[in-house]
């Protein structure tokens, strides 16, 4: 079967034997696509989107060229009024949208996006070769300390997260978490450090700054792939307010990285599999208790024997959504021969 993946922004998600179709805006990105289509014969359009892109036009092109169409939300995604009504306009022409979280499945139910017969949720699977090839926790940590300029003695526990781009991060109640847990909770022997995938604001610094913890407290700007440092983490916050962390923690969990997260959207289906009860957002104060209470509780699992960190399904996994896509290209591969 003849696929052509459409993206933007998630070519790095894809595998390396996939035909690519990288979109350039404007009237001539249009133009350029549907000559492409007309020189090719494609069974299925692949298009994967993220945050508030539809590729609306791309899917209708596809369609009068009798191609069917795919799509798959790569978390996050924002549901504004704008993003509802694109979606609701280029329904008919879309045979199936893939979600990567069970919120996404909600969203596209709430809205009437798309069929329940022509939905389904396929997670981003995280492939475990991919954890074995990635730094070892010493080399990882090296590389941090070589970035921050300080290097710590090994028995140091490291806590950290990875910032992405947007205003949801949270990462201002990670700060004050940090301080708490070092002026109340006398937390010794620990240090927090903040992966920006761009550049921190002024105002993160600034607070840094004021709440004195910027000896324990460090950031490291512009990182490329900061998911590869995952494994110099002993415990790994996601502090998030809204939706967008899913596959960091999935990832990070796969790797056997203790993990607490905010009770948001797309984290309600890893309660299960994180080191601590899901924490309410905007709450430094349950931030702090749940990292006492992962310390505490790593040490109780570290003296009995046999206790081995929670394994997440096969779903999650990387051959669990080759083989959930591998379902869906067959059946709206069969649909369009009728």
């Amino acid at each position: 079967m003849n696929i052509l993946h459409l993206t933007q922004s998630y070519t790095a998600f894809l595998e390396k034997d996939c035909e690519v179709y990288t979109v350039t805006r404007g009237f001539s990105g249009y133009r350029d696509f549907i000559q492409h289509i007309k020189k090719t014969t494609y069974q299925i359009l692949h298009i994967h989107t993220c945050k508030e892109e539809t590729f609306g036009l791309y899917a209708f092109f596809a369609r009068i060229y009798g191609v069917r169409v795919i799509i798959t939300m790569h978390n996050p995604s924002a549901f504004s009024y704008g993003y509802i009504l694109k979606r609701l306009c280029a329904r008919f022409c879309i045979s199936h949208t893939v979600c990567t979280s069970r919120y996404d499945l909600r969203m596209i139910d709430r809205y009437h996006i798309a069929k329940k017969t022509r939905r389904s949720i396929v997670y981003q699977g995280f492939t475990e070769q991919y954890a074995e090839d990635m730094s070892s926790k010493e080399s990882a940590r090296s590389s941090i300390y070589k970035k921050i300029g300080v290097s710590f003695t090994k028995n140091i526990r490291m806590v950290g997260t990875i910032l992405d781009t947007d205003e949801h991060t949270g990462i201002e109640h990670l700060v004050d978490m940090a301080y708490l847990a070092d002026m109340y909770k006398n937390l010794t022997n620990t240090i927090f450090v903040i992966l920006a995938r761009g550049s921190i604001s002024t105002e993160v610094r600034e607070q840094i700054a004021e709440t004195k913890v910027d000896g324990i407290c460090f950031i490291v700007e512009f990182v490329t792939n900061p998911e590869e440092y995952i494994q110099a983490f002993d415990i790994y916050v996601s502090p998030r307010t809204s939706v967008g962390d899913l596959y960091i923690l999935i990832a990070a969990i796969h790797m056997r990285v203790s993990c607490i997260a905010t009770k948001v959207g797309d984290t309600e289906e890893l309660e299960s599999y994180v080191a601590a009860p899901l924490v309410p957002i905007q709450s430094a104060k349950y931030l702090t208790e749940a990292l006492m209470y992962v310390i505490a509780r790593s040490k109780e699992v570290v003296s009995r024997v046999g206790v081995r960190p929670a394994v997440l399904p096969r779903k999650f996994t990387q051959d669990g959504e080759r083989l959930a896509l591998s379902n869906i290209y067959e059946r709206v591969g069969k649909s369009n021969k009728r």
